[in-house]
């Protein structure tokens, strides 16, 4: 096929269409109407000679030739992107854009007001949307921005590591049995303890690895309940004498009333690595790559922030 015969837009439109798997959600992703993407579609069958999208099923599939161009046209969107974006200066200041970013329900309950208010501050005219389900398929549409999470994906993304999440066993200040704030693997398993219903903080299992410890130990721990929010368990442990291992950012300045000390066990846990993703499709875009260091930063100064002198009990040293 000769190159003039082909339009630039009609691969942007034939990219749309692979990964979208809809003639009616490609037209919506590039905002023309579902005619003119069903016209465009007729095009690049008849330029490539090939159906392109077979329907069974009440769905479309790709064919063996539509399928194999997926990979260069995705190269295609990061060239092209790199090269309109390349001598483009960007001012936080007059930025309109909406970012996107996956954050499960601690992350927002915890940086959410921050992340707002030094937003506000930098880019006013920007938008910020935190989401707290998602799938591969919404990043692949650009419902997604940005993702933070316990392991990097597959595919066309880039990862930066953002900071390790250390757990830690708290209780409420003045608990009867932890003294100075230090305790044995006989006294951990002994007392009273809340566990996460279900997976862990960033479906990272952290019980399950708790009770390999006690396995190995001979000890059985002291499990009285079981809680499938992480707020709810800070504010149990804050008002009974139960104690819990949580991630070390339950133990910001939110909620200031709940006020936890830290207790040294010998559980030794591995601190748990979390990345921050993004689709390649926005690597060189210079709002994007603007917003992902504002992120590293204002969680950076977030997590290390020091707590109040007299809430300070048991404070923790940041790596």
């Amino acid at each position: 096929m000769p190159r003039r015969s082909l339009d630039f837009n009609l691969l942007v439109a034939l990219h749309a269409l692979l990964e979208e798997g809809s003639v009616t959600l490609a037209a919506e992703r590039l905002g023309i109407t579902q005619p003119g993407m069903t016209h465009i579609l007729n095009k690049l069958r008849a330029l490539f000679d090939d159906p392109l999208l077979e329907r069974a099923e009440n769905k479309m599939y790709p064919t063996e030739l539509a399928s194999s161009l997926m990979v260069p046209l995705e190269d295609m969107m990061r060239i092209s992107d790199e090269i309109f974006h390349y001598s483009e200066t960007f001012d936080p200041a007059q930025c309109t854009l909406e970012f996107k970013m996956f954050l499960e329900d601690t992350g927002q309950t915890v940086m959410a007001a921050s992340l707002y208010t030094h937003l506000a501050k930098v880019a006013p005219r920007a938008r910020l949307r935190l989401i707290r389900q998602a799938t591969q398929d919404d990043f692949q549409r650009g419902n997604i921005d940005l993702v933070l999470w316990h392991r990097r994906h597959d595919g066309p993304f880039f990862s930066k590591l953002a900071w390790e999440s250390r757990f830690v066993t708290v209780a409420r200040k003045g608990h009867p049995s932890v003294g100075k704030g230090r305790i044995s693997l006989s006294e951990f398993a002994r007392l009273p303890q809340v566990t996460m219903e279900g997976r862990g903080a960033f479906e990272v299992d952290v019980d399950a690895s708790i009770d390999k410890i006690m396995d190995d130990a001979g000890l059985i721990r002291n499990k009285v309940v079981a809680i499938s929010s992480l707020l709810a368990v800070k504010r149990l442990v804050g008002a009974t004498d139960v104690i819990a291992t949580v991630p070390e950012v339950l133990l910001t300045a939110y909620e200031p009333d709940v006020q936890l000390q830290v207790v040294k066990t010998e559980l030794n846990l591995k601190p748990v690595p979390i990345y921050l993703i993004w689709h390649r499709r926005t690597n060189s875009h210079p709002a994007h790559r603007w917003f992902r260091e504002f992120i590293l930063e204002q969680y950076s100064r977030l997590v290390q922030e020091p707590k109040p002198a007299s809430k300070r009990s048991g404070a923790i040293k940041k790596a």
